[in-house]
C-alpha cells in the first residue's frame, strides 16, 4: 500500500500482550502534568538491549495533538506509545496491549536480522477514536485527507508520523450482522413451531459466527499491520524520506500480521491470509513480472492490490527465511538511493539483485517450490 497511508478493517478482542499504561486528562496536559508523569515500574514491560537509551521523552507535538482532538479525548501511556483516544475503556485497553506486542515483534525482527536501527526521541502517536465518522474527520483535519472507508486503521508518514484507528464493532457491518442475529433469535422465541424454532436459532448462531470470524480475520492483521509500518520507519529500517520499495514496505509490515505462535514471534509465523492469495498462482508467474513488480516500487502509485499484498509478503517472506543475511545489505542499498530525486525501475532492480541475485526463472522455481511447500491451513 501507498507509504504515504496504510490500512484495512480491523476489530478489536480481548488480547494479553506486555506494556504497561497510564492516563491522564487534557486538562491536566494542557497544565503540562503529562511533561512529568513517569510510569511505575511493572511487571510485563517490554524490554530490549537499549532500553535504558532510549527513555522516549514526551514531546511538543504530544499537546498539540492532544489540543487539536479536544476536551473529549484522554491520553494513555506505554513504554513506547502515546494513544490518544475517545472510545471504551475496556477497548482502548485491549488495543494498548497489542501496540506493545506488536513493538516487541518488529524489534526482535531487527536484531534478530542485524538490521541497523535509531530509537525515536519522542513516544510515538497512535489516535483510538469511537466511530468512522470522527476517524475519518480527524483524517481529514490532521492530512487534509479523508479515510477509505474500507480501512479502519492508517498509518500515516512523513511530517505527520501518526497511526489513527476506529472501534470497528460500531461499524455498519457489525452492526448489521447483530440486527439479524437479534431478530433471528426473536422469531425464535415468538415460534410455536420446533422446527421452525431450531432454523432461526440456527441462522442466529450463523451471523454471530460469521461476525467472529470477521472479528478474528482482521484482529490479527491490521492492528499489527499499520503499527508494524509506523515502528519500521521510526527505528529508520525504512528511510523517512526516501521513495522506499513498495513491495517492500508493505511485505514487511504483512510479516507481523500474525500473531505470535509456538515458533515465536509474528514474523516466523506463516500468514495463512496471505498464503491462500498467492498459492496458487505460481505457475504462471515468471521473471519478467518479478522484475517488473520489484522496479514499480521505485514509482509512486495506488495502493497495491490483494493479490500483490500477498505476491509482497511471499516475496519478503522468502528471502526472511532464505536470505536473511542479505536483508540488512538490500536496507543499506535503498538508504543509498535515497538520496536521488528520482529512482528509476532499473535502479530497484540492480538494488535488488545485488543483495538478492539475479531474477531469472531459477530464482521463481527456488521462489515457487518454497512457498508452494509451506503448510497451508485454508479455514485459518
Amino acid at each position: 500500500m501507498n507509504p504515504r497511508f496504510a490500512g484495512v478493517a480491523v476489530l478489536f478482542l480481548p488480547f494479553v500482550g506486555f506494556g504497561s499504561y497510564w492516563s491522564v486528562t487534557p486538562a491536566q496536559a494542557a497544565s503540562g502534568l503529562m511533561t512529568h508523569l513517569a510510569p511505575k515500574k511493572e511487571r510485563g514491560r517490554t524490554k530490549d538491549k537499549q532500553d535504558d537509551k532510549h527513555p522516549f521523552p514526551k514531546g511538543p507535538r504530544e499537546k498539540e495533538f492532544v489540543e487539536k482532538l479536544g476536551e473529549d479525548y484522554h491520553a494513555r501511556y506505554t513504554d513506547h506509545f502515546v494513544v490518544l483516544y475517545n472510545a471504551d475503556e475496556s477497548v482502548v485497553k485491549d488495543f494498548i496491549l497489542r501496540l506493545e506486542r506488536t513493538y516487541k515483534s518488529v524489534h526482535r525482527f531487527t536484531v534478530k536480522q542485524g538490521i541497523k536501527i535509531k530509537y525515536p526521541k519522542e513516544k510515538l502517536i497512535v489516535i483510538f477514536c469511537p466511530d468512522y465518522d470522527e476517524y475519518n474527520g480527524h483524517c481529514e483535519g490532521f492530512v487534509g485527507r479523508g479515510a477509505p472507508a474500507s480501512a479502519a486503521g492508517l498509518y500515516w508518514s512523513g511530517s505527520a508520523n501518526f497511526s489513527i484507528f476506529y472501534d470497528m464493532s460500531q461499524s455498519k457491518a457489525m452492526l448489521e450482522f447483530a440486527t439479524k442475529a437479534d431478530g433471528l433469535r426473536e422469531q425464535a422465541r415468538n415460534s410455536k413451531d420446533p422446527r421452525v424454532k431450531r432454523q432461526k436459532s440456527k441462522e442466529a448462531q450463523w451471523y454471530v459466527g460469521r461476525a467472529k470470524r470477521y472479528q478474528q480475520t482482521n484482529n490479527r492483521s491490521v492492528v499489527q499491520h499499520e503499527v508494524a509500518h509506523q515502528l519500521l520507519y521510526n527505528l529508520q529500517v525504512h528511510h523517512s524520506t526516501a521513495r522506499n520499495p513498495q513491495w517492500f514496505v508493505e511485505g514487511l509490515a504483512t510479516l507481523f500480521e500474525p500473531p505470535p505462535g509456538k515458533s515465536g514471534a509474528g514474523f516466523n509465523v506463516i500468514n495463512q491470509s496471505r498464503l491462500r492469495g498467492i498459492r496458487d498462482s505460481f505457475d504462471k508467474y515468471t521473471a519478467d513480472d518479478l522484475r517488473k513488480f520489484v522496479g514499480a516500487g521505485a514509482t509512486r502509485g495506488g495502493m497495491l492490490s490483494l493479490e500483490n499484498y500477498a505476491r509482497s509478503w511471499a516475496l519478503c517472506y522468502y528471502l526472511l527465511k532464505t536470505k536473511r543475511k542479505q536483508l540488512p545489505t538490500y536496507i543499506d542499498l535503498i538508504k543509498q538511493r535515497s538520496r536521488r530525486k528520482e529512482m528509476r525501475s532499473q535502479d530497484a532492480i540492480a538494488d535488488f539483485e545485488k543483495a538478492f541475485g539475479k531474477i531469472d526463472e531459477k530464482f521463481i522455481k527456488r521462489w515457487s517450490r518454497f512457498i508452494t511447500s509451506l503448510p497451508f491451513m485454508p479455514d485459518s
